[in-house]
């Protein structure tokens, strides 16, 4: 259903004028993310709020969701391989557990 909106908007004013506001809602959402990640310091080092914003923006995006269907044998297994990569690409690591020491009793 997506993928005709998405077309039609392209020859429809209407239409891409509510696909505009949609982006543009979804444009705010993903830099009230951004703010909140880097207020909490979860930004991998290196990375600026504005290529969090463009990496997030570009994974969150229906197209980037409707590409990986494709590669993937589920929507719910696209939707969590572009979550792996957004948190790979942006996030700090999380600290590894301690290795535990095992006890073997001789």
């Amino acid at each position: 259903m997506f993928r005709k909106l998405f077309g039609l908007s392209h020859v429809d004013a209407d239409l891409r004028q509510v696909m505009d506001e949609k982006d543009s809602k979804r444009q705010q959402l993903v830099r009230i993310l951004v703010d909140k990640l880097a207020k909490q310091s979860r930004l991998r080092r290196g990375i600026t709020r504005e290529r969090a914003f463009q990496v997030l923006w570009l994974l969150t995006s229906f197209q980037a969701f409707d590409a990986t269907c494709h590669v993937t044998a589920s929507p719910e297994a696209a939707a969590r391989l572009l979550l792996e990569t957004a948190e790979l690409s942006l996030l700090e690591p999380k600290p590894s557990a301690p290795a535990r020491k095992s006890r073997r009793r001789a």
